[in-house]
C-alpha cells in the first residue's frame, strides 16, 4: 500500500495506468490533512563496525592474479565471478526489518539498524 499526500491539489480522483502497473489516487482532504512526515533516523554509529569489509580494486585484483600460477589465477577469478551465485541469504535483512517493524514499530532502534543494513 502506498499513501501519497498532495498538500495543495484540488482536483478530482484520477486514474493512471502505466504499462502493467496501475495507480489509483484518491483525493480526500479528510483522510490526508492530518498526515505528518515522521522525522528521519540517522545511521546508527556502530553500524559499519558490524560488517567485514574487503575491498579490492580491479587494478589490484589484476596485479594479484598476474603474480599467481595459471591454475590458481583461474580459481581466484572463478571465485570472484561465482561469488554472487553462492550467496543464498539475499534479502534476509529486509525480511528481518519487516518483522522488527511489525513487532516493535518503525522508530525502534533495532528496526532502524536493520533498515540501514
Amino acid at each position: 500500500m502506498m499513501v501519497v499526500s498532495f498538500t495543495c491539489i484540488t482536483y478530482q480522483p484520477i486514474f493512471i495506468s502505466y504499462l502493467t502497473d496501475t495507480v489509483v489516487v484518491t483525493w480526500n482532504k479528510d483522510l490526508v490533512q492530518n498526515f505528518r512526515n515522521a522525522g528521519q533516523n540517522g545511521e546508527p554509529p556502530t553500524l559499519k563496525e558490524s560488517f567485514e569489509r574487503e575491498v579490492e580494486h580491479v587494478k589490484d585484483f589484476d596485479n594479484r592474479l598476474s603474480a599467481l600460477p595459471v591454475k590458481e589465477a583461474q580459481q581466484a577469478l572463478q571465485k570472484i565471478l561465482l561469488l554472487g551465485l553462492a550467496e543464498t541469504k539475499v534479502g534476509i535483512y529486509s525480511k528481518f526489518h519487516d518483522l522488527a517493524v511489525y513487532k516493535m514499530g518503525y522508530a525502534d532502534p533495532a528496526a532502524v539498524r536493520l533498515a540501514y543494513m
